[in-house]
């Protein structure tokens, strides 16, 4: 039974205990007693309710929204096609090895159908009854991973332990150097890269090997300029994929989404990178799930096949000591957190899990910093950095995992939190900030801290810091002119040699010369001939029509001369911009038809709603805004937002910026019509021409002319 309740979209505030039927199955159902001639209304399709140790608990989604009960979400009207269904069909328990099967390799189905037992929770329907995949979490697969075995799991190719607390090749825990693993979710584009290049990783804060310290960014394509994605690449840091689209709903990812769909989400976003942000595939090691939902057996079997090393979207319980990654070749060893995930129930061999700690901050914990309580300063984020910080170091030294969108450093307390423990954090000998993929070598190879040269990427012969490749590179050339200057010599000595056995064999020199000289001819030589036997004179001299004689170039024209062209510069570029449906902003979508608030500089607060979006092609992103003029009836605008007591207002021609807009509520496009109709629609009045689920302000069967309408 799940202890907290996510739903999304949904208006919390209105939650409150109901006398409607209990369905214990702790998912979220309609009521099954509700009017027949209301089911397909938007106002009964909105609710839904939930049972929880006998009591029944009322829900409804926002304003435009319906509850979609196969997906468990609420959504927009137009995507949910389920209203008649009151709950989710239970899917039987397959038979298994019950089953009177004749064949010793077949298992029984929950009608009796006997099947190869492979068939089983493999990710496709055989069943008639669809049991063979009804009951394919980690505890009910008949085929899952078994518990760990260290007789036959042994480094570099597997790890794993019993609790997931051990210290890779049971190493001294005080030589164990302390990994941090900073990563980014998100587009790399324009409103962060200053943070990365400028702030974060401007080249000053080092580790103790004199590296610059490195990040890991999980990009997808939405939004990305992979212009500063191969910049990232080339001064070392690990780039990761996290999906094409980032399509919603959420719980796609662990219930709908086909191997196809994995392939092309994940597959073809490392195409994207190599394509546009030059990184080459082979270094294309590792994935992070959008919203941190896992993609059961599906997800892994696709990674399997692409050749992924790593995956990054596992959160594990919160554990004191912390976990460190492991492979899935056995069963992980923490339970699959978070509502309806779906973690992966088979073996996977040397694929490893980087999973996700969790962070403490009093009786709170959190995945990901974006996720912890929104009402902590910046000294509450310097003492939870520095508390979870010591839970590691002082205890097993898993990796200390980091997990950051890049909006959250918009806010300048939290960034000076982060900076100062950075800066804390450079007093210690055997700590080091390192890419998933560095983490994950060492753990293939555990070393003590005092021996770390030894690894190839943690020190000057890999790819890390810029200094040490740029010395690489100058050995490199030294070398190279070192083999030029040796080959000059071999060249002249044989050249010598050939003279002399040339004079000794008392042969013609002219003759001799002029075989050579026809001998070594080339296209340029021959063009140089021709040129000089009919324009210069005897001693080597062009002559012109004057007669005067001029020096030539003694060297031949060659072919890349000949069809050398003029350059030119090319055009800039221009911000060309073109109209979106939706754009992603500040850690949500926005969309045509939602409210926003602007304040302007006497700290009056106004209302307005989308009519447009607009993105250029640099990302920078606006909207054009309808205002939206309160009444008598309205409240403060400083105290809120009530949409039923604001009328349209002007339409502005010039388009503003997002970052100077902040999002109230989702709205219809319509929702704001002529409110000067005297014939309002209430809720519990539906027709098939105009659907409600808001107070409608005007009805299509109304038709005046503009001269008799009230402005």
């Amino acid at each position: 039974m799940p202890s907290k309740i996510h739903v999304p979209y949904a208006i919390r505030n209105e939650t409150q205990k109901s006398q409607v039927q209990c369905f214990e199955s702790s998912h979220f159902y309609r009521d099954p007693n509700r009017p027949v001639h209301k089911i397909w209304t938007n106002v009964e399709c909105s609710k839904y309710y939930l049972c929880l140790e006998g009591e029944v608990f009322h829900f409804k989604c926002s304003e435009g929204l319906n509850f979609d009960v196969i997906r468990q979400i609420c959504d927009f009207k137009q995507n949910v096609e389920n209203c008649h269904i009151t709950a989710e069909t239970p899917i039987p328990k397959p038979l298994l090895d019950k089953a009177t099967c004749t064949e010793l390799d077949h298992w029984g189905c929950a009608d009796g159908t006997c099947l190869p037992n492979e068939y089983f929770c493999d990710g496709s329907l055989d069943c008639p009854d669809e049991s063979d995949e009804g009951w394919c979490d980690v505890n009910n697969d008949p085929n899952a991973a078994g518990p760990c075995d260290l007789r036959y799991c042994r480094l570099p190719d597997c790890f794993c332990s019993k609790d997931g607390t051990h210290i890779p090749g049971f190493l001294d825990v005080r030589s164990v150097p302390q990994m941090i693993l900073l990563t980014f979710d998100g587009p790399v584009n324009f409103e962060n890269w200053e943070l990365f290049s400028q702030t974060l990783f401007k080249g000053n804060r080092r580790n103790p090997n004199n590296c610059p310290i490195k990040a890991t960014f999980f990009v997808p394509h939405s939004y990305t300029n992979y212009q500063y994605v191969q910049k990232l690449w080339n001064n070392g840091h690990e780039i990761a994929v996290q999906s094409v689209t980032q399509r919603s709903p959420e719980i796609w990812w662990s219930k709908n989404a086909t191997i196809e769909d994995w392939f092309d989400e994940m597959v073809g976003q490392a195409n994207i990178l190599n394509r546009f942000a030059s990184v080459r595939m082979e270094e294309i090691r590792g994935m992070r799930v959008p919203f941190l939902r896992v993609g059961w057996n599906r997800q892994f079997l696709m990674m399997k096949e692409f050749g992924f090393v790593y995956d990054s979207s596992m959160v594990a319980p919160f554990s004191n000591p912390p976990l460190w990654p492991y492979t899935l070749d056995y069963k992980m060893p923490h339970t699959c957190t978070g509502m309806q995930q779906n973690c992966p129930s088979r073996s996977y061999s040397g694929l490893w899990e980087l999973v996700i700690n969790q962070l403490e901050y009093g009786e709170y914990t959190c995945s990901m910093i974006d996720n912890c309580p929104v009402y902590l300063n910046g000294d509450d984020i310097y003492r939870m950095l520095t508390h979870n910080f010591k839970r590691h170091y002082l205890s097993n030294r898993a990796p200390f995992g980091l997990y950051f969108h890049a909006l959250w450093f918009k806010k300048t307390e939290y960034l000076n939190a982060f900076l100062k423990f950075l800066d804390d954090l450079k007093k210690f000998p055997d700590v080091y900030f390192v890419t998933n993929q560095q983490a994950i070598q060492w753990m293939r190879h555990p070393i003590a801290s005092n021996q770390l040269h030894q690894i190839e990427s943690w020190n000057y012969q890999g790819q890390i810091c810029q200094e040490c490749f740029q010395l690489r590179e100058s050995k490199d050339k030294d070398v190279l002119e070192n083999n030029i200057v040796e080959i000059n010599e071999d060249n002249k000595i044989k050249t010598t040699k050939e003279k002399d056995n040339k004079e000794t064999a008392g042969e013609n020199k002219n003759n001799a010369g002029e075989e050579k000289r026809l001998r070594k001819s080339t296209r340029a030589t021959r063009f140089k001939a021709k040129v000089n036997n009919a324009n210069t004179n005897g001693s080597g001299e062009k002559t012109g029509s004057t007669g005067a004689s001029t020096k030539i170039s003694c060297k031949g024209r060659n072919r890349r001369s000949l069809f050398k062209r003029t350059p030119f510069k090319t055009p800039l570029a221009q911000a060309t911009t073109h109209s979106v449906e939706s754009v992603f902003h500040k850690g949500s979508y926005l969309q045509i038809g939602d409210i926003v608030s602007l304040v302007d500089g006497e700290n009056n607060v106004y209302y307005a709603q989308i009519r447009g979006l607009l993105v250029d092609s640099y990302s920078e992103k606006s909207a054009f805004l309808t205002w939206l003029i309160p009444t008598q009836e309205s409240p403060e605008p400083r105290d809120g937002f009530d949409a039923a007591t604001y009328l349209i207002g002007p339409d502005e021609e010039l388009s503003r910026k997002l970052s100077c807009l902040e999002f109230v509520m989702h709205a219809p496009s319509n929702y704001y019509l002529d409110r000067t109709t005297p014939f309002p629609l209430p809720d519990d009045m539906e027709f098939d021409s105009k659907p409600g689920g808001y107070i409608w302000t005007t009805l299509p069967e109304v038709h005046r002319n503009k001269s008799t309408e009230i402005c």
